[in-house]
């Protein structure tokens, strides 16, 4: 287990949630490389005969709308709804200043995900 746990978890739940914003792909799982939130992860792809993956970094992919949408497609903020746009924006602008306290992205993930 990494030391980014929730993170993790929040990357897994986007997916559930069809993140696919990295050149059209839709991800099955991701894998760190390293144990903090500026090291490089890598989101794999997975069809009939092996696997590709794309590398970016952790903090790339947390700053990125489509990351947000899916987490909202994947229930991690209620019921999804066109009409619920904006919840997603206002976690992920909450998430932002999060940062600008300061505070690191695994606490808020922690926060988000145990208030389910």
């Amino acid at each position: 287990m990494t030391n980014n746990m929730y993170i993790e978890q929040a990357i897994r739940k986007a997916i559930e949630g069809g993140l696919n914003d990295h050149k059209g792909y839709e991800f099955n799982d991701v894998r760190w490389i390293g144990g903090n939130t500026r090291t490089v992860i890598d989101l794999v792809h997975h069809y009939a005969g092996g696997e590709s993956m794309i590398c970016t970094s952790a903090e790339e992919l947390l700053l990125n709308p489509s990351f947000w949408q899916s987490l909202g497609k994947a229930g991690v903020f209620g019921t999804w709804r066109r009409a619920k746009e904006a919840e997603w924006k206002d976690y992920w602008h909450r998430f932002i200043d999060h940062l600008a306290a300061g505070r690191d992205p695994e606490s808020f993930f922690k926060q988000i995900l145990t208030d389910q």
